[in-house]
């Protein structure tokens, strides 16, 4: 990083919507980075093609570090599910830190379907 780094606002891309869980902890973190570095930090939401949007945004920005992107761990599978990304995940990006762990995935079904496991869920289909 350049001398004296940060020396203006930095912008940090959000590939979900305002509001979203994602967006709130990214809004938190953005707040304690700013009281450290001293400098704002911008969010900006870029939702869209799981995170490709916001991908694209911030492989094409500045290689100068004020642009920051938050990805979950769907981000690093994208080369494996997408034939043609406009950006390289192993190249044009490089990991900083992990700042959440989630592992609440809940599956749920109409009230009619007549399930109390996922056992029986997956019998009746």
């Amino acid at each position: 990083a350049e001398p004296g780094f940060p020396s203006r606002s930095m912008t940090l891309v959000v590939p979900y919507s305002a509001g979203s869980v994602a967006d709130v902890g990214s809004r938190l973190v953005s707040e304690r980075m700013a009281e450290i570095l001293k400098q704002q930090i911008v969010i900006e939401n870029r939702p869209g093609a799981n995170g490709i949007i916001a991908g694209e945004a911030c492989a094409r920005a500045s290689a100068d570090g004020y642009t920051l992107c938050m990805v979950d761990r769907s981000f690093m599978v994208l080369p494996l599910t997408v034939a043609k990304l406009p950006f390289d995940v192993n190249r044009d990006f490089a990991p900083v830190t992990q700042i959440a762990v989630s592992d609440g995935y809940v599956v749920v079904v109409h009230p009619a379907v007549r399930t109390a496991t996922i056992n029986e869920l997956i019998i009746s289909i």
